[in-house]
């Protein structure tokens, strides 16, 4: 999983991506999930385009396969006027 996933501030209206870096056999299927709600994204990198305040919260980067699961979780601060 990756060590870069940690808490962000984040700038209003920016954009802002991240990665969750996985590897297994067979490879782990990725989801994202924002305050336990799925996001329904199966890609690595996790994207907004134009960061709003509502995108502040807690996010999740899940990823599993037969052997076992892994999460990361991490904290996104919106900051700006």
């Amino acid at each position: 999983m990756n060590p870069l996933i940690k808490n962000q501030s984040v700038p209003l209206n920016s954009t802002f991506a991240i990665k969750c870096y996985v590897k297994g056999d067979p490879p782990p299927k990725v989801n994202w999930s924002k305050d336990g709600l799925d996001l329904n994204i199966k890609e690595n990198t996790f994207t907004i385009k134009s960061v709003t305040f509502e995108d502040a919260g807690w996010y999740r980067c899940s990823a599993k396969n037969w052997a076992g699961k892994i999460e990361a979780n991490f904290w996104i601060d919106v900051t700006g006027k």
